[in-house]
């Protein structure tokens, strides 16, 4: 493994030299040394079955039943579904993945079943110094809090516009819908991509900003990046929504928690020729008897999805294709179907917000700062 680490750490040094486009090509021979090296260090095999999940209508063998020791690697990421602890509509998380092998820069292909953060993240590379692009990097599962979290980091931007780049298992429709109606009244751009850090990964112990304004120094990379479950009723806030070809977008049906309540309580009341008026009711305790998880909608809710797809500009019978794909599968969208729904409004990936050159643009991209160093007097 010593070899294969060697291999990886000189590849990474060489995409500092290289170009964007060309950086794909030296980071998908980064990962194939990482898989290759996996695989022979394990010295295993593994019969894979292969169960109902599709990509693009295509059945594909899922990882949940390999052999103990050798991971699962890909941009669709399989296993066992989540479950569910939220009392609102939520969709069931998208399987996150095994643990991939110990090293530093590996760490960055696994989607954690963490609260969705949102930090601003920064490109800080030569061809774009001092000006460079910088986007909200949002990633994690969707819960029922996560709007207010992005209302302050949006705050914190004040009148900046800046693209949002996610990665989202999913997680809770209703905070998913909140957000999208929040980016979409600040008028913000949406891609589905994975945001890598130079440094430290935010949130970590003793992890600090690379700049003074609390920014991080990191780029975005579509590869193996996924909006799964919920994630799409966030991401259909965005004005422009970019996925591309090597980011997935995901949907199944609503999954919604149920509980039984038994509730006590103490009514006054006073009769007055004869007719009852209540006084005042107050309530003497709560005890949940059970809860339950269907995946049945309501009529009015249904009716409430779909119109808020039509808001966003997309189309709604998305919730019915929605709803024809079981709650304890995900079914992947192609890039024509993407499109034939108006998910993707354009062709490109987060590449088209994210790369270093869009600052020598004349205008400049709303998301272009001038670089400040944390601790510097500039």
């Amino acid at each position: 493994m010593g070899k294969v680490t060697s291999v990886i750490s000189r590849m990474l040094r060489l995409h500092m030299l290289l170009s964007d486009k060309m950086y794909f090509t030296a980071a998908a021979v980064v990962l194939f040394v990482m898989l290759t090296g996996a695989a022979e260090a394990q010295q295993q095999s593994c019969n894979l079955a292969c169960p109902a999940w599709t990509l693009g209508g295509t059945t594909i063998c899922n990882p949940a039943n390999r052999c103990a020791g050798v991971p699962a690697y890909g941009p669709i990421l399989m296993g066992g579904v989540a479950p569910q602890t939220q009392s609102q509509p939520e969709q069931k998380p998208q399987p996150e993945p095994s643990s991939i092998p110990p090293a530093t820069t590996l760490m960055l292909w696994t989607i954690a079943d963490e609260p969705m953060s949102f930090v601003i993240a920064r490109a800080d590379v030569a061809v774009c110094r001092p000006n460079c692009p910088e986007w909200v990097a949002a990633s994690g599962t969707i819960k029922p809090d996560t709007p207010s979290k992005l209302r302050k980091v949006l705050k914190q931007l004040g009148k900046r516009r800046l693209p949002i780049i996610i990665d989202s298992r999913g997680g809770a429709v209703d905070a998913a819908i909140e957000m999208g109606r929040i980016i979409r009244k600040r008028a913000l751009d949406v891609a589905v991509a994975k945001t890598m850090y130079f440094g430290c990964e935010p949130g970590a112990k003793g992890c600090k900003p690379d700049f003074s304004d609390g920014a991080y120094s990191a780029y975005a990379y579509p590869g193996g990046a996924i909006c799964m479950s919920a994630c799409p009723f966030f991401a259909a806030g965005g004005i422009k929504r970019l996925i591309g070809f090597e980011a997935s977008v995901g949907i199944h049906q609503i999954t919604t928690t149920v509980t039984n309540q038994r509730i006590m309580y103490q009514t006054r009341y006073q009769i007055i020729r004869g007719k009852k008026r209540i006084i005042d009711r107050k309530i003497l305790s709560r005890e949940a008897t059970g809860t339950y998880q269907t995946t049945e909608l309501r009529k009015g809710y249904r009716k409430r999805l779909s119109a808020y797809f039509s808001e966003m500009g997309v189309d709604a019978s998305i919730v019915e294709r929605m709803l024809a794909v079981a709650a304890s599968d995900i079914y992947v969208m192609k890039p024509d179907e993407l499109s034939k729904f108006r998910f993707a409004t354009h062709d490109g990936d987060s590449r088209t917000f994210t790369p270093g050159k869009i600052c020598n643009n004349d205008p400049k991209p709303d998301n272009c700062i001038e670089l400040k160093l944390a601790g510097s007097k500039i």
